[in-house]
């Protein structure tokens, strides 16, 4: 057998993208660090009751540090295969409580930010270590 046969065309030039661009601190998204970067209280629009939020880890670890990213960053790692991102919504107003009305349950600040983190760790098994608190950037407006 030939050993062109067995070559695998797709890694090789991945490799040599790889390769080229190994030690280069401007090499592209590809080679970027996420920079963590939470949202101020400054930066947050209370006129909207939700926020999104964004977030990444490394792909090849579930235990790697897990980032709180701004949408910049955010859309760059998107495209980087050694990154798992992820938009998670945050109610920061309202009641902190569920409660019931003549048209059913209205959903708490709490059970929504808690059933967010529940839905975000199917794809970020530890972000729960950093969404730790239901009612941050919570305000009673």
């Amino acid at each position: 057998m030939k050993y062109e046969e067995h070559e695998n065309i797709y890694m090789n030039n991945f490799y040599k993208v790889l390769s080229k661009h190994r030690g280069k601190r401007e090499s592209g998204y590809m080679f970027l660090n996420p920079k963590y970067k939470k949202p101020s209280e400054d930066e947050i629009d209370y006129s909207n009751e939700v926020m999104v939020r964004y977030f990444a880890q490394k792909s090849n670890s579930a235990t790697a540090t897990v980032y709180e990213v701004d949408s910049v960053q955010f859309n760059s790692l998107q495209k980087n295969p050694f990154y798992t991102c992820i938009g998670v919504l945050w109610k920061i107003k309202g009641n902190t409580e569920t409660t019931d009305s003549s048209d059913g349950p209205i959903v708490g600040v709490r059970d929504f930010n808690k059933d967010s983190t529940a839905r975000a760790k199917k794809t970020i098994n530890n972000i729960n270590l950093v969404l730790n608190n239901p009612l941050e950037f919570y305000k009673d407006i």
